[in-house]
């Protein structure tokens, strides 16, 4: 199983039903949501997903969950930018995690760490393949921070300390 890390840019897609996503996840375990991937192609079903806000700060992970299905085209996403309507290639994600980006973070300045320099965190596009043992050590830094108590320091104890 590979692991591909999409990304988030606010400025650049509101994603209005953000919080309503949230809740679904609480109630129902996940919810599906169509990913752009760039041009990547290698993405497969039942791949690893994390998904990093970039921007404005606060940055840094804010899902994690599985890839649901093989990557496919369709229209472009950004109507906006695009006169001439563009294909975009998809994968649809079941995201089983997915934290306020207000509040809650896996702040981006903890992937700079050595353990995580071996990939490149703010990529121009979705769906770049993070390396294996990165993927390994998200895992466990993710699984961590998500069962931490509220109330932290800000700082990061990973599993390879």
């Amino acid at each position: 199983m590979a692991a591909y890390l999409f990304t988030w840019n606010p400025a650049r897609w509101n994603w209005p039903d953000l919080h309503d996503r949230i809740m679904e996840i609480k109630q129902h375990g996940y919810c599906r949501e169509r990913w752009g991937c760039a041009a990547t192609t290698k993405i497969r079903t039942g791949d690893r997903a994390f998904l990093i806000k970039l921007g404005q700060e606060p940055r840094g992970i804010m899902a994690s969950g599985w890839v649901a299905g093989e990557v496919y085209e369709d229209l472009h996403w950004d109507t906006d930018q695009h006169a001439q309507r563009k294909m975009a290639r998809y994968v649809d994600v079941d995201w089983d995690t997915l934290l306020d980006p207000e509040s809650d973070l896996f702040p981006r300045g903890w992937l700079t760490s050595p353990v995580y320099a071996n990939m490149r965190w703010e990529p121009r596009a979705s769906g770049a393949r993070i390396p294996a043992t990165v993927a390994e050590q998200l895992e466990q830094d993710w699984a961590v921070f998500l069962t931490r108590p509220h109330t932290h320091n800000g700082q990061l104890q990973t599993t390879s300390r």
